[in-house]
C-alpha cells in the first residue's frame, strides 16, 4: 500500500513525526534533538497523527482517482480479480469450517440433551415405582385395618340386631353372644 504513496510524501510525514534520523538523507537542521518527554508527546499528539492521516488520505484519494481516470492495465485487473479469488476462497473454507465446528457442537449439545433426558427418565422411572411399591404396601395396610373395621362392625351390628330381637322376644339381653362378638 505504501508503494503506491509517492517518496516526498513519506519523507514529509517521517520528518514531521521526529523520526528524520531515520532516512539519513535528512537535512540536519530538518531534524532538531529534544528531550525523549517533548518527542513522546508529538508522537503522541492527536494533532500529528491527524496530519499524517489526512495526508496519507488525501494522496492515497489523488493516486486512485489517477489510476481510475487513467484505467487500470489489464495485469492489475487481473491481479485485483486473483486476489478477490484467492479471498473468496479461503472465506468458502473459513465459513465451511465454522459450519462443520458449529454443527459439531450442536450435535454435542443434543447428545448431552438426550443423555440427560434418558437419565431424567430412568430416575423418574425409579421414583414412580418406589412410590408404587409404598402404595402397595400401604394399601395391604389399610386393606387389612379396613377389613378388621368391617368385622368389628359386622360383629357390633348382629349383636345390635340380636340384642333388639331378643328384646322384642323376652326382654333380657344375650350374654353369651356378646362375649363371642367381643373376642373376634
Amino acid at each position: 500500500m505504501l508503494a503506491t504513496v509517492p517518496e516526498y510524501v513519506l519523507r514529509k510525514a517521517i520528518i514531521e513525526s521526529g523520526h528524520g534520523r531515520l532516512l539519513g538523507l535528512a537535512s540536519v537542521g530538518a531534524v532538531v534533538d529534544k528531550p525523549p518527554e517533548f518527542r513522546a508527546r508529538r508522537l503522541s499528539s492527536p494533532r500529528l497523527t491527524s496530519l499524517v492521516k489526512d495526508l496519507f488520505t488525501a494522496e492515497v484519494e489523488a493516486r486512485l482517482k489517477y489510476l481510475v481516470e487513467s484505467g487500470l492495465p489489464l495485469h492489475t485487473k487481473d491481479a485485483i480479480e486473483k486476489v478477490m479469488d484467492e479471498y473468496h476462497n479461503i472465506f468458502h473454507v473459513d465459513c465451511q469450517e465454522a459450519e462443520a465446528a458449529i454443527q459439531e457442537k450442536v450435535e454435542d449439545a443434543s447428545l448431552e440433551v438426550k443423555m440427560t433426558l434418558e437419565d431424567g427418565m430412568e430416575e423418574i422411572k425409579e421414583l414412580v415405582e418406589e412410590h408404587l411399591h409404598k402404595l402397595a404396601d400401604e394399601h395391604e395396610i389399610f386393606d387389612g385395618k379396613a377389613n378388621l373395621e368391617l368385622d368389628s362392625l359386622r360383629c357390633w351390628f348382629v349383636k345390635f340386631a340380636r340384642t333388639l330381637i331378643f328384646e322384642k322376644q323376652s326382654g333380657q339381653v344375650p350374654g353369651r353372644d356378646l362375649a363371642r362378638c367381643t373376642s373376634i
